[in-house]
């Protein structure tokens, strides 16, 4: 673990052991669900990525999302505050 590493963009995770998953259902034509589990090996700690996807219209897509970041405040993703998203896509 080299925070200084880290904080400088020398390296962009601190670990070298990671575990992670993605799930997608769509729930109807216009609906997506998606999640994301990442989980660092070294110190257990974890981040979780559930959002959904609704195709308002044939160019226009909104997204829903929570991020939560699990484990104590010396770990990695323990230090991140959880958060919530909103997410507007229009294409032309």
């Amino acid at each position: 673990y080299s925070r200084a590493a880290l904080l400088s963009g020398r390296d962009i995770s601190l670990a070298k052991d990671y575990a992670g998953m993605t799930f997608s259902k769509e729930l109807h034509p216009l609906l997506k669900l998606e999640s994301v589990v990442i989980v660092n090996l070294n110190d257990s700690s974890h981040f979780l990525s559930p959002s959904l996807q609704w195709n308002v219209w044939p160019d226009l897509y909104l997204s829903a999302g929570w991020q939560r970041f699990g484990s104590d405040r010396t770990t990695e993703y323990g230090r991140r505050p959880n958060l919530g998203y909103l997410q507007a896509q229009y294409f032309f």
